[in-house]
C-alpha cells in the first residue's frame, strides 16, 4: 500500500483517482474545513459540488499566461457563477492561505465585449451573481479580474492583464471531468488479450 504524504499544515497530496481529504486548521491543530478530491478530478484538483474541479496555482503569472496554463491542463480560469461556488472558492483559497488570484472574467474587446461590460472568458455574460469590491476602480486598461481578500471573504477587482504578481485558479470543464471519469473506469477494467 502506498501512503500519501501528509504536509505539516494538514493537506494531503492528491493522487489521481483516489479520494483525498484536505483539512484547513487555525493553528490549533484542529481542522475547521474539509474538502475532497474525488474520482473525476485529476491530481491537484479539488471537487467543489460534484460537477466542477478546481486547482489553485501558487505561482505568480499574468492573467494571459494564467489563462494559457489553465488551457494547457484542459481547464479555464475559474468562472464563479453562484454564491455556493464562490463559498467553495473562498474555502479553497483560505486552505492555501491565498489572498489574490486571477479568475476568468474580462472586459477585453478581443473576447467580444466592450469596455466596462464584463463577461466570462468563455463568452457567457455575467449572470445575477457578482462579487465586485466597493473599492474597485477600473481605469480602462484594467481588463482582467482577480479575487482579493476582504477580511474572511473574497471580492472581484480589476487589474492589468499583463500584471504578473498574482496566483491563479483553474476550473476543469464538465466535459473533461466526464472524460476523466470514463478513462478511470476504462483503465481499471482488464485489457482484452488478442492472439
Amino acid at each position: 500500500m502506498v501512503k500519501t504524504p501528509v504536509l505539516a499544515w494538514g493537506i494531503r497530496l492528491a493522487v489521481f483517482g483516489v479520494l483525498q481529504t484536505v483539512h484547513a486548521n487555525d493553528g490549533s491543530g484542529v481542522p475547521n474545513t474539509t474538502m475532497s478530491t474525488a474520482m473525476g478530478c485529476t491530481a491537484g484538483y479539488f471537487n467543489g459540488d460534484g460537477t466542477q474541479c478546481y486547482k489553485l496555482h501558487q505561482e505568480s503569472r499574468s492573467a494571459i499566461m494564467a489563462m494559457l496554463l489553465c488551457e494547457s491542463e484542459g481547464a479555464t480560469l475559474v468562472m464563479p457563477t453562484s454564491q455556493t461556488e464562490h463559498d467553495f472558492i473562498v474555502t479553497l483559497a483560505s486552505v492555501f492561505n491565498t489572498g489574490q488570484f486571477w479568475i476568468g472574467i474580462t472586459d477585453n474587446s478581443l473576447l467580444g465585449t466592450t469596455e466596462g461590460t464584463y463577461i466570462y472568458i468563455d463568452g457567457d455574460p455575467l449572470g445575477a451573481f457578482e462579487k465586485w469590491s466597493a473599492s474597485n476602480i477600473n481605469t480602462g486598461s484594467n481588463d482582467c479580474v482577480y479575487y482579493a481578500s476582504n477580511g474572511a471573504d473574497l471580492e472581484w477587482n480589476t487589474g492589468h492583464c499583463l500584471d504578473d504578481s498574482r496566483f491563479f485558479m483553474c476550473q476543469l470543464r464538465e466535459s473533461l471531468i466526464y472524460k476523466t471519469r470514463f478513462f478511470v473506469k476504462l483503465s481499471s477494467a482488464r485489457t482484452p488479450q488478442f492472439k
